[in-house]
């Protein structure tokens, strides 16, 4: 019986900005359809369940640093801590909400991302990297802060976020020359720490431009692969590891080479 090669594919690439991920698997994929990891939802026990949880945070921090990529104009890094214990995950992404609305009203094609965190106290507080204009001298780590600063802030707390601090930093001003990478690292480094009970650890606006995911059939062998792209991206990163998944009562393992690269 032969195989419709456009209803299964071996290679999947995604790009995002200037980076460039490719998946080559051993075994064709169908497409539409998602092999279950005989690890994954159906397992069972509290090992099953870490697994689960850090399968699931590490998808959510590679969409992070893809859509981090994608969208180069958003260099203004802002946090926001409450002043009293904040514990209500609820409240206080109802607080977010209403400070993006506020935003979005007063600010052309405002864009954002942000990342939930715990401070050691177990207060809540969030990181939000977006698109707006910062038209002050700011101060890089570890530098005290301008008086420009220190005002702009000020205002900011007193108009979008009046229920605890603010801290407002331009990452060009700080010479970040890969400030995506450098967010993104940033933004997802406590994620694993997270056990939200199924609540989303992150949110973005739905003006931010997307990663694009293509998939195809190719002959090339792994090796053959960065080759294809040698003349303008440089490879930063290679795995290979082995993906067990389940179908139609069948255990398959699926071997996948891996690269990661960025435009020269």
């Amino acid at each position: 019986m032969s195989v419709r090669l456009s209803t299964w594919f071996n290679l999947k690439t995604i790009y995002s900005g200037d980076r460039v991920e490719v998946y080559k698997y051993s075994i064709a994929q169908e497409r539409g359809y998602e092999g279950r990891n005989k690890t994954g939802r159906r397992g069972k026990g509290m090992a099953n369940k870490e697994k689960n949880r850090r399968e699931v945070l590490n998808r959510a921090r590679n969409n992070i640093i893809r859509l981090v990529n994608c969208n180069p104009d958003m260099q203004t890094f802002i946090s926001l801590t409450y002043r009293e214990n904040m514990q209500d995950l609820q409240l206080s992404k109802m607080h977010l909400n209403k400070l993006f609305k506020e935003l979005k009203r007063d600010f052309r094609n405002f864009k954002y991302l942000y990342v939930l965190e715990f401070q050691q106290r177990g207060a809540i507080h969030y990181h939000v990297l977006c698109n707006l204009p910062v038209n002050v001298p700011t101060a890089k780590p570890r530098e005290l802060k301008p008086e420009l600063q220190k005002l702009l802030e000020q205002q900011f707390h007193e108009m979008y976020w009046p229920y605890g601090w603010v801290d407002i930093r331009d990452l060009q001003q700080e010479g970040n020359t890969n400030a995506g990478l450098y967010v993104s690292v940033y933004l997802v480094e406590d994620l694993y720490k997270l056990d939200l009970g199924g609540a989303k650890c992150y949110g973005y606006s739905r003006n931010l431009y997307k990663p694009v995911e293509r998939t195809s059939y190719t002959k090339l062998k792994p090796h053959e692969i960065p080759v294809v792209y040698a003349e303008n991206h440089d490879l930063v990163y290679t795995n290979n590891y082995n993906m067990v998944y389940e179908k139609d009562k069948r255990l398959y393992t699926n071997n996948v080479n891996y690269f990661d690269m960025y435009r020269k």
